[in-house]
C-alpha cells in the first residue's frame, strides 16, 4: 500500500510539474521582412492596422517605432515593434501578470500567443499593401 502511494504521489508530482512546465515559454520575438516596393508610410500603416486588428492599444509612434499595448483581464504586456523599409522586429518592453523572467527570458504562454497573431496580422497588412501598390 505504501508503494502504491508513492507511485501515485510521484505521477501526481510529475502532471503537476508538466502542467506548470507548459505555461512558460521562451520570448517570443518575431521578426519579418518587408515588400520592396512599400514606402515607410505604407509599412507604419500596415503595423496599425495590425494592431488594431487584434486590439493592441498604439501608446505611441515614432519613426521606425511603435509602441502597443495588449491587456486581457489582469494580464498585459507592451511592446515596441521597430521597422524600416525592409524589416520589422517586435520587442517585448514590458510584462504585468505574466510571469516575465527576464534572466531566464521566459513569459507565460499568453504573451506568445498575442505577439503571434500580431506577427501573423502584421505579415497579412504588409502582403496586402504589397499586392496593392
Amino acid at each position: 500500500m505504501k508503494n502504491l502511494l508513492q507511485v501515485l504521489t510521484l505521477v501526481a508530482l510529475t502532471i503537476l510539474m508538466s502542467a506548470c512546465a507548459h505555461r512558460h515559454s521562451e520570448i517570443y520575438e518575431p521578426y519579418g521582412s518587408v515588400p520592396s516596393s512599400l514606402s515607410i508610410e505604407q509599412v507604419q500603416n500596415a503595423i496599425e492596422r495590425a494592431c488594431v486588428q487584434y486590439r493592441w492599444s498604439i501608446d505611441s509612434k515614432t519613426p521606425g517605432i511603435i509602441r502597443a499595448r495588449q491587456y486581457m483581464n489582469k494580464w498585459g504586456a507592451v511592446v515596441n515593434i521597430h521597422y524600416d523599409r525592409n524589416s520589422y522586429h517586435i520587442y517585448l518592453a514590458e510584462a504585468y501578470g505574466l510571469r516575465y523572467n527576464q534572466a531566464r527570458h521566459t513569459i507565460h504562454g499568453h504573451y506568445n500567443t498575442w505577439v503571434s497573431n500580431l506577427a501573423q496580422a502584421i505579415n497579412e497588412q504588409l502582403s496586402y499593401a504589397g499586392l496593392s501598390h
